[in-house]
């Protein structure tokens, strides 16, 4: 949802979750899932030839730009409840000197809009006994050349 009134929200920098030491904003032991948002601006949307979602992530994820999904991984619901439970175990990589899962977006541009863009975020972990969560998005955009 784009709209959504996201006012009583905490902000901070990417890296959420616990236990991976990779995380800047920490989580208590036991979260089964973290929300989160990040607003970008677009000023020409032609200029864009490719749209990657790289994510690092324990245990599901699904990914939203402006409301509509454009990844998931290891989760089920459309959208999940809040409440739920990623289907196995699935460990970040990042904190380990491995890569993030990446996602191409090929249908970026009937998603995008010119002008303030979200990215939305719904992390889960497999369960409330679970010794980590953790979820750090990198979304990139690839322009033409402008001479």
């Amino acid at each position: 949802m784009i709209n959504y009134n996201d006012n009583s929200w905490l902000e901070g920098s990417s890296g959420f979750g616990y236990s991976d030491g990779d995380d800047n904003n920490i989580f208590l032991n036991g979260t089964l899932s973290v929300f989160i948002r990040k607003d970008f601006t677009i000023s020409n949307i032609n200029n864009i030839v490719s749209l990657i979602l790289d994510i690092d992530y324990d245990d599901g994820f699904v990914a939203y730009i402006n409301g509509f999904e454009v990844a998931r991984a290891n989760i089920n619901g459309s959208p999940p409840a809040y409440n739920a439970t990623a289907n196995t175990d699935h460990e970040a990589q990042i904190y380990s000197g491995g890569y993030p899962d990446r996602f191409v977006i090929d249908n970026f541009q009937n998603i995008l809009i010119e002008g303030t863009n979200t990215l939305s975020i719904q992390a889960h972990n497999v369960s409330d006994t679970s010794s980590d969560l953790s979820i750090i998005p990198f979304l990139t955009a690839l322009f033409t050349q402008i001479l």
